[in-house]
């Protein structure tokens, strides 16, 4: 049948080119006038049967949105066609064309959703274009449907995805999370929370409610989801909480209040346990608690030792100073025992009051070396002939063995180890009644800078047992109390010994055989000194200094034994020089401001104005820069700083030593005229 015909097209901008069109017919004029019809349109593909359109389906690279198929065609029907072609083209629209007036077939396959429409032949061209555009717009709205039935799909799995992520992040979360009501109702509760509330199940759990369940109302947990409730905000806090079944725990809670649909809303709650944190935190309190404490009680100890050496130095200067000046004087025989009586007592006592405060020092890990270029041979010898004389009254054999290539000078804290060796010399002959005392140096060169010394000193004493060696490091404990009573000692001076060779680098080793003798012995590793190297110089120089000089000086002190004593000792260095004595700091003041002396001698500790407060109004007074003394019983290392910080510039413990004060002196006055 010819569908050749001329009609007039209406408004088709928007169909141009955006759709194409499978036209299938046999006859040749009928795909023409169709193709005619549409093709400004549309793009238009041509097939004359159904097998022919198959193929052209499966070749084509163009998407096929509308198919017009004449119903009669040899081979294969259209409807036939529509059914085979559903599978490639699922999408596309189906317009039918016949000239049957069964239709039976055809409205089946309506029916069945292989056919959109179908046209009756002869058919109107302009009702096919309509049908066509119809179809178009059938197809736009279609696919616009799929696209957001596809979007929905999407949507929905998503959500499903989520909620199924959700669950298990709700599921294995390792904190405790709960949904309430604002009743205080449990809806939703996790394993954690269960765990957390010592709760058996989740049945369970939601039967009781939050703001009347005694556990929670006694940890406070209940008056928090209350504040929560009342101020619709977030609220936080530190629990301690103890179920039923006695388990105690400390709890992070968090509560968020959050606003629902239909007027209901929830609170959102977070528990944590932080039982483990807690007690990490309270140990912690604790152990600073407890510093605490021992800084304070460390520096009670070190206020007590501070005092303990004053009120012991103090009278201790005037026995040392005043022992001093008598040495001077004609003494008979028996005067110069007793004497000499007087003075061992007393070093001893000083000697003890030093290594208290050494002991103290080390403790407190105040006590640092002074390292200077020393020579190990020259230490070695001065302990042995300090040692040297009672060793000779107990008939003792005192030997020194050291090679004769001793290496240098080195960098070590002369002082420091020249009073480890003393002590342990001291040691050995005191505790050797018969025999010998063997002290020997040996050395290893680990490098051209680095040499080990190794330290001995070997006795043939009363020795040390395997129990008794113990307790021997162990502050004012000897190995034996019996030795205490025979030998005497306060039982520091191994514990000083031992804690001063660690200082150094080493470790005192013992050797002993109860009965046969004892051998201590260290090894220190020391660096070459080179004369490029820095170092610091002895704190006193004597230098000759004439006697005949008129100098005014200045001395400030309470203790009217210790005044008058170091008046006397600056006499007997300067017997020309003229005295000025106070008895507190607001005099010492008052006379440097009217006679302003060429020295002053400060005591620290003074009633009405202590020496720091005097120095420093000294300092103010006068443009000159007149020298200043401190005179202190306080030993302990603060002191110094604090005298020489106050404006001080020399410092000297009581005891005075003479040679001491006198260098010093002659230092200070070097340029009087």
């Amino acid at each position: 049948m010819d569908l050749s015909v001329n009609i007039k097209r209406k408004n088709v901008k928007e169909h141009i080119k955006k759709y194409t069109v499978l036209i299938i017919d046999d006859e040749k004029a009928n795909l023409d006038a169709l193709t005619s019809l549409l093709e400004s349109e549309y793009y238009i593909i041509q097939a004359e049967n159904g097998q022919e359109a198959l193929s052209v389906i499966k070749e084509s690279d163009k998407e096929i949105h509308i198919i017009i198929a004449d119903q009669r065609m040899p081979g294969m029907k259209g409807v036939e066609f529509f059914r085979q072609s559903i599978q490639l083209l699922p999408k596309a629209v189906r317009i039918l064309m016949t000239g049957y007036t069964d239709t039976s077939e055809i409205i089946d396959a309506i029916n069945e959703g292989h056919i959109y429409k179908f046209i009756t032949k002869p058919a109107d061209m302009q009702n096919i274009l309509q049908t066509v555009r119809r179809s178009a717009e059938f197809w736009e709205t279609e696919n616009e449907n799929r696209r957001l039935i596809r979007e929905l799909e999407e949507k929905n799995q998503y959500i499903a995805e989520s909620r199924k992520l959700y669950e298990q992040l709700f599921l294995n979360a390792p904190i405790g999370i709960l949904l309430l009501d604002t009743a205080g109702a449990i809806h939703s509760v996790n394993p954690a929370a269960l765990e957390i509330l010592g709760s058996k199940s989740e049945e369970d759990t939601k039967k009781f409610n939050c703001l009347s369940f005694s556990p929670l109302i006694e940890a406070g947990i209940a008056d928090l989801i209350e504040n929560c409730i009342e101020s619709r905000s977030l609220v936080k806090s530190e629990v301690f909480y103890k179920s039923f079944w006695g388990k105690e725990l400390y709890l992070f809670c968090i509560f968020s209040y959050i606003k629902g649909e239909n007027e209901k809303d929830w609170i959102y709650a977070i528990i944590k346990d932080i039982t483990e944190r807690k007690f990490i935190q309270l140990q912690l309190e604790e152990l600073i608690e407890r510093t605490k404490q021992a800084m304070s009680a460390n520096k009670m100890k070190s206020e007590f030792l501070a005092n303990m050496s004053h009120e012991i130095r103090t009278p201790l200067n005037a026995v040392t100073g005043y022992s001093e000046l008598l040495s001077t004087t004609l003494l008979d025989d028996t005067q110069k025992s007793y004497l000499e009586n007087i003075q061992i007592s007393a070093k001893t006592l000083l000697d003890l009051l030093h290594d208290v405060l050494d002991l103290s020092k080390i403790e407190a890990g105040k006590l640092d070396l002074d390292l200077t270029p020393s020579d190990i041979r020259n230490i070695a010898q001065e302990t042995v002939r300090i040692i040297h004389l009672t060793a000779e009254r107990k008939n003792l054999t005192l030997d020194l063995i050291i090679p004769s290539s001793m290496p240098s000078p080195v960098i070590a804290d002369s002082l420091r180890l020249k009073q480890v060796l003393l002590n342990l010399l001291n040691n050995a002959v005191k505790f050797t009644d018969s025999g010998s005392v063997i002290f020997s140096i040996s050395f290893d060169r680990n490098s051209d800078n680095d040499v080990v010394f190794h330290f001995s000193i070997k006795d043939t004493g009363i020795g040390i047992s395997p129990d008794e060696k113990k307790k021997l490091f162990q502050a004012f404990s000897q190995a034996d109390t019996s030795t205490t009573r025979k030998y005497g000692g306060s039982g520091l001076g191994l514990v000083i010994c031992s804690k001063l060779i660690q200082k150094m680098g080493g470790e005192l080793q013992l050797i002993s055989e109860k009965g046969k003798g004892s051998e201590f012995y260290f090894s220190v590793l020391m660096h070459l000194y080179h004369e490029d190297e820095q170092s610091s110089k002895s704190n006193y120089t004597v230098v000759s200094f004439p006697e005949n000089i008129y100098p005014v000086i200045l001395i400030a002190d309470d203790n009217k034994i210790n005044l008058a004593l170091a008046q006397k000792i600056v006499m007997k260095i300067f017997p020309k020089a003229e005295i000025l004595e106070a008895s507190d700091g607001k005099q010492a003041v008052e006379l440097f401001c009217s006679n302003q002396p060429d020295l002053v001698i400060l005591d620290i500790q003074m009633p009405v104005m202590d020496g720091y407060e005097a120095c420093r109004q000294m300092r103010k007074s006068s443009e000159k820069r007149i020298p200043i003394i401190a005179l202190t019983a306080n030993a302990m290392a603060e002191e110094k700083n604090r005298c020489l910080d106050s404006g001080m510039d020399h410092y000297l413990v009581k005891p005075i030593e003479m040679n001491a004060l006198k260098s010093v002196l002659y230092s200070c006055l070097s340029g009087f005229q």
